[in-house]
């Protein structure tokens, strides 16, 4: 058991596990740097300051922060919060995702509207409790996976679809 103030020991992963946090993580470093362009565009049309664009340049802000710190856990061996770190990049993500839903709900129920809405919700915030609490490491790793995995698939899917039909 910890001492009072400390964490409990971290996660004990099999490498391939940690190979996978690590690939992920880069991925989300990567993604999310992509972003940080937005917030420097001349023309004020995409982001203004309303509370609306006020959150989203707050995600895009957080997001690569996050990620790196993933990143540099993973690659550290620290588990627990490597999967911290990728559940918190999926609910910044998600939280990103807000102010389109509630300017336009119609795409709450095109694909991927349900995923992105419901999906993640449920997962990455309960990967990320169950981390922080160093409570069962294979459901907290598998549920702070499960976004990725599902947009891994989802991307998997859309290149064969072109692959058969084209553009």
């Amino acid at each position: 058991m910890a001492k009072s103030g400390q964490l409990s020991a971290d996660f004990t992963v099999p490498n391939w596990v940690k190979f996978t946090l690590i690939i992920v993580a880069a991925f989300q470093s990567l993604g999310s740097l992509q972003m940080v362009p937005l917030l420097f565009l001349d023309d004020p049309a995409p982001l203004g300051n309303t509370p609306k664009d006020l959150l989203i340049k707050s995600v895009i802000v957080l997001s690569p922060i996050v990620a790196i710190a993933g990143l540099a856990f993973a690659i550290k061996g620290q588990i627990a919060r490597a999967v911290m770190a990728i559940a918190g990049v999926s609910t910044l993500d998600w939280i990103g995702y807000i102010p389109s839903f509630a300017v336009d709900p119609s795409g709450l129920w095109d694909f991927p509207g349900p995923f992105l809405f419901f999906v993640v919700p449920a997962c990455a915030p309960v990967a990320l409790v169950l981390a922080w609490l160093r409570k069962w490491p294979r459901l907290a790793i598998v549920l702070a996976l499960t976004p990725w995995a599902v947009r891994a698939i989802m991307v998997a899917v859309f290149a064969g679809s072109v692959a058969i039909y084209g553009f």
